[in-house]
């Protein structure tokens, strides 16, 4: 019997990686049936729901799981700390997390999650060194550093570094907000070209340079000054934009990137922005193919929505940026146009999911890292009729 169980958890996990999530879902329950209290088949169900957007399905595994542990098990604990911490229990998901880690001291996923946590409640110092075993969790970052040859950046000062991305566009430009304290350790930066930003930003390129170190963007909190997150001198780093603003406009980013992984609960449908476009002048600032895709995909189009503003084409970062400097206010999901309108000091509405980004924190309607930004949270999962309404208090 025990032999049959992981059987079908081995084809449950084999079935999810071809994203024949029928058949997974078959096998996962087999398992289950022939061991309904094993936490490891809880656990794999657990992420299977979790994966398919059950998530109080995959609560109740989790809790399973934990529940029926005889013995410590990081794995457990650290999927239950995931499930909470998208639930807003901050709290409760740092305790399993250290959980985990005191199961598995060397469990960098556990420690990397913690410190997501730890930024949330504004544990600056802790929650962004923490963060940096990210860099142990994922092989794409294994093989990134590999390629410089060169060590990675601890922070000392003199010193030459290649600067690359490992996450979006957002993530670049928040990161380039840390750059002029850079120069207060005499560091000599070129950042790699793959991150497709010169188009609005002067920087130095890393052209095979000989460098002493190389370092993740996403790093500089921790390494530069995790309690100081905006110089303003960064903003010495823009291009110079000539523009003319006209008429007043509210800018309008219902959806983000379809390819990145909370795309699913932070991109929204048009239709609930209806009671702002309905009472003001706005323009659609939205690639064409993710529109297509998000309305396709949810049976939603323009017409439906009643929407009479202009869609705004954007080719590249440079037009979107020109097409910023044209508006009042931009009116946005969490994307990197809204990190770009925030480097601009721009007044920026970012319509937040109820557990959303951990640099975002819980509560509050401000953030340290954007002074530009409102914060416009759900009341509750999938409540974006809520935070629409903050929106609208804050525009009127």
């Amino acid at each position: 019997m025990k032999r049959d169980f992981k059987s079908h958890l081995y084809l449950g996990n084999h079935y999810k990686e071809l994203k024949d999530y029928e058949k997974a879902e078959h096998h996962y329950k087999i398992a289950k049936s022939i061991a309904p209290s094993d936490p490891d088949v809880l656990t794999h169900l657990c992420a299977f729901c979790h994966h398919m957007h059950k998530f109080d399905l995959a609560e109740k595994c989790a809790e399973l799981a934990v529940k029926n542990l005889k013995v410590p098990d990081e794995k457990v604990y650290l999927n239950y700390a995931l499930i909470l911490g998208d639930k807003g229990e901050t709290e409760k998901s740092q305790y399993y997390y250290y959980k985990a880690i005191s199961a598995n001291p060397k469990n960098k996923e556990a420690l990397f999650g913690l410190g997501m946590e730890q930024v949330r409640i504004k544990k600056y110092v802790l929650g962004w060194k923490n963060y940096e075993a990210r860099l142990e969790c994922h092989d794409h970052l294994k093989e990134i550093n590999i390629k410089y040859k060169v060590p990675y950046w601890d922070g000392s000062p003199n010193k030459k570094v290649v600067l690359y991305s490992d996450q979006g566009m957002g993530d670049i430009i928040f990161g380039i907000r840390y750059l002029p304290e850079l120069a207060y350790k005499n560091i000599n930066f070129y950042l790699d070209n793959d991150m497709r930003i010169s188009e609005v930003f002067t920087l130095n390129k890393f052209e095979n340079q000989e460098v002493d170190c190389c370092c993740s963007i996403m790093s500089l909190p921790h390494l530069v000054n995790p309690e100081k997150p905006c110089n303003e001198n960064y903003k010495l780093y823009f291009k110079h934009h000539n523009y003319q603003k006209y008429k007043k406009k509210i800018g309008i980013i219902f959806a983000g990137n379809h390819e990145h992984a909370n795309d699913y609960k932070r991109s929204i449908h048009l239709s609930k922005l209806k009671p702002i476009f309905e009472k003001y002048d706005c323009y659609l600032l939205q690639k064409i193919e993710h529109m297509t895709r998000w309305h396709m995909s949810r049976l939603v189009n323009l017409y439906d929505c009643e929407f009479e503003g202009e869609i705004i084409e954007n080719k590249n970062l440079k037009d979107t940026l020109d097409s910023l400097y044209n508006l009042d206010c931009l009116v946005t999901v969490d994307t990197g146009i809204a990190h770009l309108a925030g480097a601009i000091n721009m007044t920026t509405y970012v319509l937040l999911d109820y557990s959303p980004d951990f640099r975002w924190g819980r509560q509050g309607e401000n953030t340290v890292y954007y002074p530009s930004w409102k914060l416009c949270r759900q009341d509750e999962p999938n409540n974006w009729d809520s935070a629409v309404k903050k929106c609208l208090n804050f525009l009127n």
